[in-house]
């Protein structure tokens, strides 16, 4: 566990705060003169909601509303014997600190004094060093994807994000960067204040959709005490919410192959690979109870059906039936013969290996990888290699306001994703994969105001990140059909076949990395509260998150729980010897062909990884104006890592 100290001196003349999730809106009373006008009425309306708060300047004539919605609000200030006045179209953003003074000018109560056109507000009350990005910029930009994550990179000191796991682990398509030279794991990525980091693979568990966007807010230095568990970014998302008018879209993005050029070794007559990305939905929002309860909903679908030429070498009809004759400058030898150590093989007659001598897993395994369609014995297959993606994303929020003192929004997300990769050699011995990834994310957030100086604020929130990654032929028997001792020794690994890797040729069977079965589970809980008294502004807080991050599968070693087989050149070949312009493949293939693997590899697990992990993370900050000119924001933060804690479970449980 570590402690962080936060101190800023800011020369401003206000507050300095910021929320996860909300804004704040500050500000200072006076007349003509300039003298401070104590215990002014302040309204703060938003134009689109209807929402109402009110507070007091105090005896200095300062006031301040935090955890403000962001949106667009109109402010107004009373005190007897003065004008109204009435600022419109005031637009807060998420994690900001906006100032709006008021002058008051001597009159009556039913005057108005409105404020129609200033300069441009500055943000002069923070001193963090941060950006937000609109919705409208997030959807309407074309970014890859059409992700926020991409406009991360636009900030100085941050690095191009970059995606770091293919679709089938994260279909998402996480992007990763750096900021300020810190590493990736060092920034922090929260979807409406909620914890929203996978805890081992760094992935971003919920993207939400550009529609479902309302504002994004990165931070990359100097942030209050209330932000941490980062020494990079940190990343705000806030989703939208629904408003007093009914407001809806429908979106639709294509790319198909008539527009996309061939790759290099994709000529004519061979079919340009196909190329179908449809990116679709809607959205919908509006009043369920006008100024009190409104809806939000948007779904998103993504389905992608591509594939890429693949040119790729596998033995030749003759090769199968273990006769190399014809093959130039090749010497197959036999490995039960000679020394140990491989110093006086004699070959094979006519270079051709005995019928009686071929291997049953070979005599299995060679009719299924596919024939030759290009001649030669290098480069003599070629295939567009299928690749498909169903993505589906379902987004729903409800915001109420109880009256204007408490307010609370509750918001659910579900997107279940498939996965497929073909692989050249087909279905059935080839290495592709099939992918099944489940999120959940839910998210709670109610604001309370004790008093014109005391306010509250709740967070709860719950993420579940589940991955199912296998080869893509795991219901196939095949793997039960070889002749393999003991080829499934777990629950683990009852589906699907070894891996067998020949030297020059593209692998058989699933990649060893899979099975990956990983089920991580986040819960996220906040309270925080600010207090305002005189020249003072004290906020103070608690985060603390509990986290379940589950394997069930054998890790480590890259050598699957089904087991490995790799076949090099040397078995068939004498020590030292030069092998020839086809020796890699044509021994290689050889020594598959007589079952002589010179490694055999597999992965056991005796225990499964399933671990535990509490944060809990405090903070304390004053913000305090010494003078007109001089805020001093003082801050102090701790955090608190405990140990990861296993809790070993049997495969079966899972299963």
């Amino acid at each position: 566990m570590f402690a962080k100290v936060l101190y800023q001196v800011l020369l401003t003349s206000s507050f300095a705060w910021s929320q996860a999730v909300t804004a704040n809106l500050v500000g200072t009373v006076t007349d003509t003169s300039g003298a401070i006008v104590p215990k002014a009425a302040v309204t703060i309306e938003g134009i689109n909601t209807g929402l109402v708060r009110k507070v007091s300047a105090n005896a200095e004539g300062l006031y301040s509303q935090p955890y403000l919605p962001p949106g667009i609000y109109r402010v107004e200030v009373e005190h007897p014997g003065f004008k109204k006045f009435s600022r419109d179209k005031i637009e807060v953003n998420v994690a900001s600190t906006l100032r709006v003074d008021a002058i008051l000018e001597p009159g009556q109560a039913n005057e108005v004094v409105t404020v129609t056109a200033e300069s441009a507000l500055l943000q002069t009350d923070r001193a963090d060093v941060s950006r937000s990005v609109t919705g409208q910029a997030v959807r309407e930009l074309p970014v890859p994807n059409r992700s926020f994550q991409a406009l991360v990179g636009l900030l100085p000191g941050v690095s191009v994000p970059v995606a770091n796991f293919t679709a089938l682990e994260d279909p998402q398509r996480t992007t990763f960067y750096q900021s300020n030279g810190q590493g990736n794991s060092a920034n922090n990525v929260q979807v409406d204040g909620v914890d929203n980091n996978n805890p081992t693979l760094g992935l971003t568990i919920y993207i939400p959709p550009a529609e479902a966007v309302q504002e994004v807010n990165i931070s990359t230095s100097n942030y209050t005490a209330e932000f941490g568990r980062a020494g990079g970014a940190v990343v705000n998302v806030i989703t939208r919410g629904g408003s007093n008018q009914f407001h809806g879209a429908f979106f639709n993005f294509l790319r198909n192959r008539e527009l996309r050029a061939r790759n290099f070794f994709n000529f004519v007559p061979q079919a340009k690979p196909f190329l179908a990305r449809n990116q679709y939905g809607g959205t919908l929002g509006g009043p369920i109870r006008k100024n009190k309860t409104f809806f939000f909903g948007s779904f998103q679908g993504l389905n992608v059906r591509q594939a890429t030429t693949q040119l790729n070498t596998i033995p030749v009809s003759a090769w199968r039936t273990g006769n190399f004759s014809s093959v130039p400058g090749l010497t197959i030898y036999d490995p039960a013969s000679g020394n140990p150590d491989g110093a006086g093989r004699t070959p094979f007659a006519n270079n051709t290996i005995p019928a009686n001598r071929l291997h049953p897993v070979a005599r299995i395994l060679t009719p299924l990888i596919p024939n030759t369609n290009i001649d030669g014995l290098n480069n003599n297959i070629v295939g567009n290699v299928p690749f498909t993606q169903n993505g589906y994303n379902y987004d729903g929020r409800i915001d109420h306001s109880f009256n204007e003192r408490n307010s609370i929004f509750v918001k659910y997300n579900y997107s279940p994703y498939e996965v497929a990769q073909g692989a050249l050699l087909g279905s059935r011995v080839g290495d592709g994969v099939l992918s099944k990834v489940r999120t959940h994310t839910v998210s709670l957030n109610f604001t309370r105001q004790w008093s014109p100086s005391l306010l509250m604020e709740a967070r709860a929130g719950y993420n579940r990140y589940f991955a199912d990654v296998n080869g893509d032929n795991i219901d196939d028997p095949l793997g039960k059909e070889l002749p393999i001792r003991n080829p499934n020794p777990d629950a683990i690994s009852t589906r699907g076949a070894p891996r067998f890797q020949v030297s020059g040729m593209l692998a058989m069977g699933p990649p060893v990395v899979y099975p990956l079965v990983n089920s991580d589970n986040l819960f996220n809980f906040v309270n925080n509260w600010t207090k305002m008294s005189g020249k003072h502004t004290l906020k103070w807080g608690a985060d603390v998150r509990r986290i379940r991050a589950d394997r069930f599968q054998p890790q480590g070693l890259n050598f699957g729980p089904r087991g490995r087989f790799d076949y090099n050149p040397g078995t068939t070949a004498i020590p030292g010897q030069a092998l020839g312009a086809f020796g890699t493949l044509g021994n290689s293939f050889a020594a598959f062909l007589l079952g002589a693997p010179d490694l055999t590899y597999r992965t056991f697990q005796t225990v499964t990884p399933t671990n535990r992990l509490t944060q809990a993370f405090f903070f304390v900050h004053d913000s305090w104006q010494a003078s007109k000119r001089l805020t001093l924001d003082l801050g102090l933060r701790y955090e608190a890592h405990t140990t990861v804690k296993p809790r070993y479970a049997e495969y079966q449980r899972r299963f």
